[in-house]
């Protein structure tokens, strides 16, 4: 269990988003390689927000 919380340095919020296509890598688990995966959403809007620059640990990032 973490008990630390790190500062919220950015925040996104999608709204009224599904999945349109979602991919794998090769699940070759004698391969010396790394596993990417990939999703594209499509949605009905979104929001970024950037923290104070002066926010403590414990601040959030409201919307």
């Amino acid at each position: 269990v973490t008990t630390s919380k790190a500062a919220v340095k950015a925040a996104w919020r999608i709204y009224r988003a599904w999945p349109t296509s979602i991919a794998f890598g090769s699940l070759d688990a004698g391969a010396n390689g790394v596993l990417m995966q990939q999703i594209s959403l499509a949605h009905e809007g979104w929001d970024f927000k950037l923290a104070n620059s002066n926010a403590g640990p414990s601040s959030t990032v409201g919307f």
